[in-house]
């Protein structure tokens, strides 16, 4: 019988055990109460903990596209950073050479690359997240060169040169015989320069970015340069993350959603007047 003792007559009657047990079950009911609250705060703060995770991303310096002398770093860099920001994450970018910025995510030293082509230079070690936009890969000369378009009769024993790192250049890798030299090279400003200096006859990217970088390679360099047509490909470019990232499920979820929702507004739009751009985005069944 608890809290109940017999007293020396054989009679019942509560003790302090009992007064005791009643004190305990109240301070019981608070200590639950109190845990409860705890758990719930715990619970509370730990989400919010979770939706403000700070997020590393890398890119490059590339025209109006990245640089640190740029608004917000460029156009990748902030409308990744605010799409990730709607996702409900804090956002760290860092502007590096190319290589380091594949290698390091690889490494998951950084969560994200912003930006990069979709392709087999980079499916092995990387996943996609929802497609950010579509590019045009065009090769680009001197308007000196002599070389009126991109047809391969044309291109037919013209020096090349491109980034090593580039995906998304398929149809260049197929098409390598159809050149008399072919530069590889490891920095974006050295595929500029080995172009102005006329080390190569054509070089091939994004030729909006080549044209927004060239500038700052050799002043006036933009303007010695025309776009060779038509495009060698279109290529669809997503931020890479890397398959050994922990959380890699739950980023891709939530930049795909955050995405969703800011396409529905004019959240785009106004990134590119922001950065002086027009950028060409995917139709819905290509996401």
């Amino acid at each position: 019988m608890i809290g109940i003792e017999l007293d020396g007559t054989g009679h019942d009657r509560p003790e302090p055990w009992g007064i005791a047990m009643k004190i305990f079950n109240k301070a019981k009911c608070k200590t639950i109460a109190g845990s409860v609250l705890i758990a719930g705060m715990t619970y509370f703060s730990a989400s919010g903990a979770a939706l403000s995770e700070t997020l590393k991303i890398c890119y490059l310096e590339w025209g109006s596209m990245g640089g640190k002398a740029l608004p917000d770093l460029g156009y990748i860099p902030d409308s990744v950073t605010k799409i990730l920001e709607h996702a409900g994450y804090q956002v760290e970018v860092s502007i590096l050479p190319w290589n380091r910025c594949i290698q390091q995510t690889k490494a998951t030293k950084f969560d994200l690359v912003a930006d990069a082509w979709r392709g087999p230079t980079f499916d092995p070690d990387f996943d996609y997240l929802r497609m950010h936009h579509i590019d045009r890969i065009n090769y680009v000369t001197l308007n000196s060169s002599g070389i009126e378009d991109a047809e391969n009769q044309s291109l037919k024993g013209k020096r090349v040169g491109y980034l090593a790192t580039s995906g998304g250049l398929e149809k260049f890798y197929e098409n390598q015989d159809l050149f008399s030299y072919v530069a590889k090279v490891n920095y974006e400003d050295a595929m500029l320069r080995i172009l102005a200096n006329k080390r190569v006859d054509i070089i091939l990217s994004d030729p909006l970015a080549l044209l927004a970088a060239a500038d700052g390679v050799k002043p006036g360099l933009s303007k010695e340069m025309k776009v060779l047509e038509p495009p060698l490909q279109l290529n669809l470019a997503s931020p890479l993350i890397s398959k050994k990232h922990p959380k890699k499920a739950e980023i891709m979820e939530r930049f795909s959603q955050a995405f969703g929702a800011l396409r529905k507004t004019d959240f785009f739009e106004k990134m590119m007047k922001k950065h002086g751009l027009l950028i060409k985005y995917p139709a819905e069944d290509q996401l």
